[in-house]
């Protein structure tokens, strides 16, 4: 079966992601998890060096409204977080509405995942993945400009105006992340297809703020929600940071 086929609706949703071929969400290290605090353990690995981000025009990023993903213009456009020796590029961010993981038992209204690729080889590739829950409150002024370029499918279409509209405005993947340092971590996967296990998942504690009619944007390209049930921890561990 190909992938191109997956929803999170009446197509082939979340619980039947293992029959897309290539799959691997049968596995036993899936993500979303259930993060318990009381039951994280102490000295997680040090949170990825966020100095080597550049920032992104606008105009270059695509958007793909299937899944919510707004992707880097090129596999280095967005510069790189560093992890055990690696640098991994920024690939995309992925919108998920509600969130994928829950807190102490509570989904909050959204979660933003920053996806990082390292190269291995010219067929390998390893996945990062810093995730971002976000709670209604104050408007964001970075998120705004992803919704700019979400309404309408402004990056998809291209209409004239658009080039002129976004040329000066830049995006760096930091500029998402809340202040303090405080995270959560754990061996995941991809939360979409093929679900590839191995992934190095930082979460970060503190959440960011949309208003309410910033989500409601986002939440009308995701009608009834794109967030994947709660995986089984099957034995893992969670840090803390």
């Amino acid at each position: 079966m190909q992938n191109h086929s997956w929803d999170y609706g009446h197509n082939l949703p979340p619980q039947l992601w293992h029959l897309l071929k290539g799959s691997k969400a049968n596995g036993r290290r899936q993500s979303p998890i259930a993060i318990d605090s009381a039951v994280t353990v102490e000295n997680a690995p040090p949170l990825p060096s966020f100095k080597h981000y550049r920032a992104v025009a606008l105009s270059d990023f695509v958007f793909t409204s299937s899944h919510l993903e707004v992707e880097s213009p090129s596999p280095t456009a967005g510069g790189y977080v560093e992890h055990e020796g690696n640098q991994y590029f920024f690939s995309n961010f992925h919108l998920h509405t509600p969130s994928e993981h829950t807190f102490d038992g509570k989904y909050s209204a959204m979660e933003i995942h920053v996806v990082h690729t390292h190269t291995v080889t010219q067929k390998k590739s390893k996945k990062l993945v810093l995730g971002v829950h976000v709670n209604v409150g104050k408007e964001n002024a970075e998120l705004g400009k992803l919704i700019e370029l979400i309404v309408n499918d402004k990056v998809r279409y291209r209409p004239a105006h658009f080039a002129e509209k976004v040329a000066k405005k830049t995006i760096n993947p930091k500029s998402l992340y809340p202040q303090g340092s405080s995270y959560f971590y754990y061996m995941g996967s991809l939360t979409t297809p093929p679900c590839t296990e191995g992934i190095p998942f930082f979460l970060f504690d503190t959440p960011i703020e949309v208003s309410q009619e910033q989500l409601e944007k986002i939440e009308a390209y995701a009608p009834g929600g794109n967030n994947r049930p709660i995986q089984a921890l099957n034995g893992r561990k969670v840090w803390r940071g």
